[in-house]
């Protein structure tokens, strides 16, 4: 988010416009001085506009059903809010045969497809 690239969803993971969730990011570490983008204005992930699709989909329940139940933080001098997710290591413990099915928020988020 802070070099351009999207905004961070309910589900605490970078969409961006053209594709919303269904992207793989990786890492290039390198001393070359690269700029990033502004900081996209608008909203991506709006929790009530999608009726928190990702959190009625995650099979741990990790998700929040709730957009009271968010975490507020500032990157780039802009506002950004998400859901205040379990921890990994407890949603393991108690779903631990629910793991590999955990990407489910991905498939139905609507971002990127045109739709609310």
């Amino acid at each position: 988010m802070a070099c351009g690239l999207g905004q961070i969803g309910w589900h605490t993971m970078l969409m961006t416009p053209e594709f919303g969730t269904r992207q793989k990011l990786t890492s290039i570490v390198t001393d070359a001085p690269l700029h990033g983008d502004a900081i996209q204005d608008g909203r991506l992930c709006d929790p009530e506009a999608c009726g928190l699709q990702c959190a009625r989909a995650c099979p741990t329940g990790a998700i929040p059903k709730s957009s009271d139940d968010s975490v507020s933080i500032r990157i780039g001098g802009k506002a950004v809010e998400y859901a205040r997710m379990d921890p990994w290591q407890e949603r393991v413990k108690r779903y631990n045969g629910l793991t590999p099915y955990c990407g489910r928020c991905l498939c139905v988020c609507p971002a990127g497809r045109g739709l609310p």
